[in-house]
């Protein structure tokens, strides 16, 4: 009983951090975008 709650909160935080990777690199190709585009002093 114990070890399947370990296991779900496992597959929670893997969960978790793979949205939360996802949404950093979505940050990073906006900044690198604009960054691109000039505007990079705009954002900063």
């Amino acid at each position: 009983m114990k070890n399947d709650n370990n296991q779900k909160r496992l597959k929670d935080l893997e969960k978790r951090r793979q949205k939360g990777i996802r949404l950093h690199e979505k940050d990073y190709t906006c900044y690198r975008i604009a960054k691109e585009l000039g505007i990079s002093n705009a954002l900063a």
